[in-house]
């Protein structure tokens, strides 16, 4: 019999976040969701990028690497691409990869490889004493919106939906049930061979997000943060006659759940969480590569078993 894990197997070097931070939630729920599956530490790969929570590689067991500031997605797709056996998982903030990142977020969306893409997004930079992300609420004060953010936030959920992401979350970093179910179902969709699974949590940042008129900023998310099938019912109930909301949600209508996303947005501006998008029709990027069953990291691609293909490179130059 296969003896159970210990939850001490997937610890690592002790965390030093602000007390309060969210991201402390989405390591606990990480660890928690690896000790249930049973995932091997050995097998797991952290890709991660520059920032408070992209250091949460280095707080779990894992095979962790930081990368230059939002360069980690293409790195992830690579191990995935190269080794299909293991378990990646990216990690980064709303700063490293919704805005110097950005470029390679869509791409991965668009791409679909078999990767856990957890995203947590506090609303600032939280490594640089508190700027503005591009997240950032209309009228939230940092050092760079004295007189409050002037422009609407970026909703990555929605970027992430529109640039073809099959699996579309967003959590709540402390409400760790919740988020340990949008975990578990973005593993079955990686499991099932369906793609890039997209997992935003709302991580607050109890040193720089200030919310004065909140006594705590956990008041704040808990008064901005609605469910999305609570929406869904409640948006239906207002507008009985817009067509384009359906008393029953479902994650796979893209168009409605973009509509749902936008009325929320006009009518409350409240963040929706739960499952809200999922796609099973799409090829993941291993099965379009040809990989899946033929993993590069098998092949002999030593000098003695390839010098016929290697001479007829070197003769093509010539």
């Amino acid at each position: 019999m296969t003896q159970a894990r210990s939850p001490k197997e997937y610890d690592a070097r002790e965390h030093f976040w602000c007390p309060g931070c969210g991201d402390a939630g989405d390591l606990t729920a990480i660890k928690r969701f690896c000790l249930k599956h049973d995932i091997d530490p050995s097998m797991l790969v952290d890709s991660t990028g520059i920032g408070c929570s992209s250091k949460i590689g280095e707080y779990h067991r894992c095979n962790g690497h930081h990368w230059l500031h939002g360069r980690s997605l293409p790195v992830a797709l690579a191990v995935k691409t190269v080794n299909p056996k293991l378990f990646v998982i990216d990690a980064g903030g709303d700063g490293d990869g919704g805005a110097i990142g950005m470029e390679h977020f869509i791409h991965s969306c668009r791409r679909n490889p078999s990767v856990v893409y957890i995203l947590m997004n506090n609303q600032v930079y939280g490594l640089t004493k508190g700027q503005a992300s591009l997240t950032a609420h209309k009228g939230l004060v940092t050092p760079t919106t004295p007189d409050g953010a002037k422009d609407d936030p970026v909703d990555l959920v929605e970027l992430a939906i529109a640039a073809g992401a099959t699996f579309v979350a967003r959590g709540y970093s402390y409400r760790q049930d919740e988020l340990g179910e949008l975990l578990d179902a973005a593993y079955e969709h990686i499991l099932a061979g369906r793609g890039f699974a997209y997992v935003e949590t709302l991580s607050p940042c109890p040193t720089y997000h200030r919310e004065p008129a909140h006594d705590q900023l956990k008041s704040w998310y808990e008064e901005n943060i609605l469910d999305v099938v609570t929406a869904n019912r409640e948006m239906h109930e207002m507008l009985v006659a817009a067509r384009d909301i359906d008393p029953a949600y479902d994650p796979y209508d893209r168009a409605r759940v973009l509509a749902l996303l936008a009325r929320v947005k006009e009518t409350s501006g409240k963040l929706l969480t739960g499952i809200l998008f999922r796609n099973d029709g799409k090829a993941a990027l291993e099965e379009k590569l040809g990989v899946r069953d033929h993993a590069i990291v098998d092949l002999d691609l030593s000098p003695e078993a390839n010098r016929e293909t290697l001479e007829r490179l070197i003769d093509s130059f010539r």
